[in-house]
């Protein structure tokens, strides 16, 4: 099997429809008119879950490998573990047509359990990127073993990947990540381990990559007890916006051989743009409320508080205020109508204009500046 270090065009590859943001461009809300709305909610479980910051998991049993022209003509080995795995055959240095000219060989003859032969005109159709492109589908009863992926006559220098859908494997990797939405200097905690019986995970890389497609760093991972294999590092900032996407590579043992796995995480990275500051003011007098926010503005731009409250018998009320705010202290303060008593419970904050979330601040069940 090949080592993890397998460059990362594979990176570049799937990250290459985010277009390069210029760090000048203009904001995407430049309104300055504020605007102030509210809605009735139902207080229940699943939304005080929502509250929470949010992690995210992905379960996975693909692998792909970055390979050249010359190495597909000898032949690449894949160990595949389950029945019904898909093989896709992709260049990255060409778009020219590919057709159905690769093999994929079984103990050294011509796999009669491929099923499945599609051209990149068939892939075009479904939505696959462009180019030299073929997928092979093994059928139910293909035994589990060490396949060979060949194409004859590739050019020796050509660039390729091979990615692989092992998806009725009884071996997977788990990877997750705490939180999807931090600020830029936060930490950001990654977690990877293998399911299935007797799987021995051996090596973990993971790379960063930045919003506008381009490599960010390498991700160190280390062994920490109980097959979990972990990173942590320093969310970054990027000066467009958009997800940061983490690729995790596996490698590890079972009893069908070394197998490859790897994964895909995203999470955004803001910049603290402004901060909520105090103790929020929160006055109920008969049907009218005020909701009284401090912030700490250090960019100008259009901000918007978010606001759960809740009333009685689980009903609730969310209030949103959005305006223009320029660098420095600001005090909010929003009008609210209710029909009975309500309790602040959450507050978030967004930046409007860089499509950022600055965070959140969660209300004790007792307030002592409010009352009804």
């Amino acid at each position: 099997m090949k080592n993890l270090v397998i460059t990362l065009a594979f990176s570049l590859l799937a990250a290459g429809s985010t277009q390069a943001a210029d760090p000048a461009s203009p904001l995407a809300n430049t309104r300055h008119e504020p605007v102030t709305w509210q809605q009735p909610v139902e207080i229940n479980a699943d939304l005080l879950k929502g509250l929470n910051p949010q992690g995210f998991q992905q379960h996975s049993t693909s692998f792909h490998l970055d390979v050249r022209g010359a190495e597909l003509t000898r032949g690449v080995a894949l160990q595949l573990s389950g029945p019904e795995a898909v093989v896709m055959l992709n260049r990255l240095d060409s778009t020219k047509a590919l057709g159905t000219s690769a093999s994929l060989l079984f103990q050294g003859q011509k796999s009669a359990h491929v099923r499945h032969v599609v051209d990149a005109e068939a892939l075009k159709a479904t939505g696959w990127l462009a180019g030299q492109n073929l997928a092979l589908k093994l059928d139910a009863q293909a035994p589990a073993g060490i396949y060979t992926l060949q194409l004859a006559k590739a050019a020796a220098d050509s660039r390729w990947v091979i990615s692989v859908q092992d998806r009725n494997s009884p071996w997977a990797m788990t990877a997750k990540i705490a939180k999807q939405a931090v600020l830029a200097g936060e930490p950001v905690h990654i977690e990877a381990r293998w399911q299935g019986e007797k799987a021995k995970l051996e090596q973990v890389q993971g790379f960063l990559i930045a919003p506008d497609g381009q490599p960010a760093q390498t991700l160190s991972f280390k062994a920490a007890g109980n097959g979990r294999w972990v990173a942590d590092f320093p969310a970054p900032a990027a000066n467009q916006p958009g997800l940061w996407d983490v690729q995790i590579l596996s490698r590890g043992q079972t009893e069908k051989g070394e197998l490859l796995r790897d994964a895909r995480l995203a999470f955004a990275s803001a910049r603290p743009s402004a901060r909520m500051t105090g103790t929020p003011l929160w006055i109920l007098n008969k049907r009218q409320g005020l909701l009284e926010v401090q912030l700490h503005v250090q960019q100008a731009g259009r901000y918007a508080i978010h606001a759960l409250l809740a009333g009685e018998n689980g009903t609730g009320l969310k209030v949103e205020h959005a305006r223009w705010l320029e660098p420095g202290l600001q005090t909010l303060r929003i009008p609210v109508k209710s029909e009975g008593p309500l309790r602040l419970l959450n507050l978030r904050l967004q930046d409007q204009s860089r499509l950022a979330d600055l965070g959140q601040m969660r209300i004790e069940e007792s307030i002592e500046n409010s009352r009804y």
